[in-house]
């Protein structure tokens, strides 16, 4: 029996062996980096945190070509800056790591792991979603003349704003915007902020524009909502509660008395675009023009 064990323990050992001496360990190693730095990268473009890692870049660039042309005063202070600027980074990007560590334990292994592009199309699926909810909830707000107040995140972080509200980390439906908004209602008298399709809190209060050529017949949601579009690139609906009609706030501008229809097409616009929705569609198509020509060439 001890001989049978040992025999297999050789030749166990010989197969690692002859493993390590092909460098099958270094493309394993190799490989794994490569997923880990592909999540990486998923995770700082689906993060709010772009403009952030910019500029982290420009800032190890600039610490590289000090360092090249021997500008010791720079370099001192900027190695100086670089020890707390880890410390400073996790700090920054708590909300997005904390919402990335969540993700993680909500995906199942085999969704982690996929490197295709079905969560793609299920988050844009969600937005979809989201908007014809939204859509729908503007419409009955605008019969009814309720006043309403919706922020769609975008690129920039809005979680300052978010926090002084009530959490609510709910699906976004017609039925639960129209009882945040409605008159006697405990959430109606803010903002509703929407991230990652979901809406995150309600009640939400949102800085006030001071900019003195906004019209005076705006009141203080639609100085509320242009105030909130001048401070980031966040998207602002507004419902007027004296009128029922539906604007949207962006860029510090507004862009008034849309129908459902209109709010649709406004919205699909700025929260998906054109590109992102042909992103799926567009990979699928290189894939086959890629398969045909590999076709001809076999049968040629």
């Amino acid at each position: 029996m001890n001989g049978f064990v040992e025999t297999i323990k050789y030749v166990f050992t010989m197969i690692w062996e002859y493993i390590t001496a092909i460098g099958i360990t270094d493309v394993i190693d190799i490989a794994l980096m490569t997923f880990v730095i592909y999540k990486v990268m998923i995770f700082v473009r689906d993060s709010k945190a772009k403009q952030l890692f910019k500029g982290v870049g420009l800032f190890i660039a600039t610490l590289l070509v000090s360092d090249w042309f021997g500008f010791n005063t720079v370099n001192f202070i900027l190695r100086n800056m670089l020890q707390v600027g880890i410390i400073a980074l996790f700090i920054l990007f708590q909300p997005e790591l904390r919402r990335a560590l969540e993700r993680m334990g909500r995906t199942k292994w085999n969704s982690f792991i996929s490197l295709d592009d079905k969560d793609k199309e299920k988050e844009l699926e969600e937005k979809r979603a989201m908007i014809s909810a939204v859509c729908s909830a503007a419409a009955e707000l605008s019969r009814d003349k309720t006043g309403a107040l919706i922020v769609f995140q975008r690129e920039d972080n809005v979680f300052e704003y978010a926090k002084n509200g009530t959490e609510i980390d709910a699906s976004v439906t017609p039925s639960l915007l129209l009882n945040i908004f409605f008159p006697r209602s405990p959430l109606h008298d803010g903002a509703a902020i929407i991230v990652d399709s979901r809406i995150h809190s309600a009640a939400c209060v949102l800085p006030i524009s001071q900019n003195a050529e906004i019209s005076k017949e705006l009141g203080t949601r639609h100085r509320a909502a242009i105030g909130m579009s001048e401070s980031n690139d966040s998207l602002v609906l507004v419902v007027s509660e004296e009128s029922g009609k539906i604007s949207v706030s962006f860029d510090g501008n507004m862009q008034r008395d849309l129908n459902a229809e209109a709010l649709e097409i406004l919205l699909t616009k700025r929260l998906i675009g054109d590109s992102e929705k042909q992103d799926v569609s567009g990979i699928r198509g290189s894939i086959k023009n890629i398969k045909g020509k590999l076709q001809k060439k076999v049968n040629k």
